[in-house]
């Protein structure tokens, strides 16, 4: 049921199981002479001199051959014009975080525009959609830019210290817990700006990351309480009468946590902490981003 990576000095090779039985996705480093797709043959005889494995390859459904290329847009927004996607940030395969990058680009942006054309806020918080997603998409390649030379070694000794080394730290639950959400992308935290507060950490809550999925008294999650296209507000007395989805949470909830009793948390719709406070008033905690006049 999991993939296997193999880095061979011939190249790099990943199978990755698919979800009908006895099929396989085979991504293949392959010399840049090699022209246009082999038959499966060529590509067993690869395999076999890689994994030491005989595939047995049949059933080829489809065979592509692309060139990695890297790199990231000057700008993401131009007036009304925003770019997503592979349109915005082009990187390796490695770590399998081009869809994730695209999914996070869409809600970032979703839910904003979503915001301003209902009049729930002004025009200038759609200029926090480039703020925010082009330094994560920097981040982003320039990592898995490293990663795909790392793994393209050819020397002998730095193949094969890699080999040792990779085998070895890549072991430690410690390497895995922290470089696991690095390549899911849950960790990244945008910085203050438009569309985050500068208030500190309030507990388990930090502005500009993604909100923890924490377990009420109640036996719910905070995240059955987020609102889809609303931001939302978890406070003692949410304030009434705003564009905001207020939940209640009582001061013994709050206590549980370990948090004061007046603290207050909005969350924004692609479920990052848009701001959070021991003892914020409710109309300072509203002005993270409010309508123009």
């Amino acid at each position: 049921d999991e993939g296997r990576a193999v880095a061979a000095r011939e190249g790099v090779t990943l199978v990755v199981p698919m979800p009908r039985r006895g099929s396989f996705r085979l991504i293949l480093h392959v010399p840049a002479n090699t022209g246009e797709p082999q038959d499966p043959a060529w590509y067993d005889a690869l395999l076999r001199r890689r994994t030491g494995v005989d595939f047995h390859l049949k059933d080829v459904s489809w065979v592509s051959l692309f060139t990695l290329r890297s790199g990231v847009a000057e700008r993401l927004r131009s007036g009304p014009v925003f770019l997503l996607g592979d349109a915005a940030h082009l990187q390796s395969p490695v770590g399998g975080q081009g869809l994730n990058m695209g999914v996070q680009d869409a809600h970032n942006l979703a839910w904003k525009l979503a915001h301003v054309h209902r009049g729930w806020a002004a025009p200038e918080l759609l200029d926090s959609y480039e703020e925010e997603r082009l330094r994560i998409a920097r981040s982003v390649v320039r990592t898995t830019s490293l990663a795909t030379r790392l793994l393209a070694l050819r020397l002998p000794p730095l193949w094969l210290a890699r080999g040792l080394v990779a085998s070895v730290i890549l072991r430690i639950p410690w390497v895995q817990r922290r470089f696991g959400p690095l390549l899911g992308l849950p960790d990244h935290r945008y910085q203050p700006g438009i569309a985050v507060s500068q208030h500190r950490a309030l507990g388990p809550f930090r502005p500009g990351a993604r909100v923890p999925n924490l377990r009420f008294p109640d036996a719910t999650s905070l995240h059955d309480h987020l609102h889809r296209e609303r931001q939302t507000v978890f406070a003692s007395e949410p304030a009434a009468g705003t564009e905001d989805h207020g939940v209640a949470v009582p001061a013994a909830t709050w206590e549980a946590l370990g948090l004061p009793a007046t603290s207050q948390v909005r969350v924004r719709p692609d479920r990052i902490v848009a701001a959070a406070h021991a003892g914020l008033g409710g109309a300072v905690l509203g002005s993270v981003h409010s309508p123009g006049p």
